[in-house]
Formats: structure tokens, C-alpha cells, sequence
């Protein structure tokens, strides 16, 4: 099931420093999920699959493949935490 989200980035948020840590959970993850990308737009794959890009104070989350067990909600709440 692909869904959309947007995650609205806090006034004086570093989109690289934020972008990183959300590279580098991914990257922990017990998951298979790689993020890669810059502060313009990147791709999301593995067990998780989609893209993001930046628009002014906006990161827009496009998922296009999630396992089976993952809702959306347990998806957003997840990126959501590292913005």
C-alpha cells in the first residue's frame, strides 16, 4: 500500500544534521532500510521503499512498499521522531 506523509521541519532545524540521523537510525534499524540523498530529495529502499523531497520547511515522505507488519502510523511516528 504506497501512502504520503509530510514532516513539517521546527524553525532552525539543520535539514542535514536531521537528514543524518534519520540515514544513520535507518542504517541501525533491525530492518533492512537504506536512505540516501541530500537536503533536496533522496530515495528510501530495502524492507522500506520511496523517495522524499524538500519543499521550503517540508520533508514530503512518498512510501511505496512497507512490510506487512509496518502500519503507516508506526511509519510516520518513526521518521517523524528525528525532525
Amino acid at each position: 500500500m504506497a501512502f504520503n506523509f509530510t514532516v513539517d521541519l521546527w524553525p532552525g532545524t539543520d535539514l542535514a544534521k536531521a537528514l543524518e540521523r534519520v540515514k544513520q537510525e535507518a542504517a541501525r534499524s533491525k530492518h533492512k532500510v537504506v536512505i540516501t540523498g541530500d537536503t533536496s530529495s533522496g530515495s528510501v529502499s530495502g524492507d522500506l521503499e520511496g523517495s522524499y523531497y524538500v519543499s521550503g520547511k517540508e520533508v514530503r515522505f512518498t512510501i511505496t512498499k512497507s512490510p506487512a507488519f509496518a502500519t503507516e502510523d508506526m511509519i510516520k511516528d518513526a521518521v517523524k521522531r528525528f525532525f
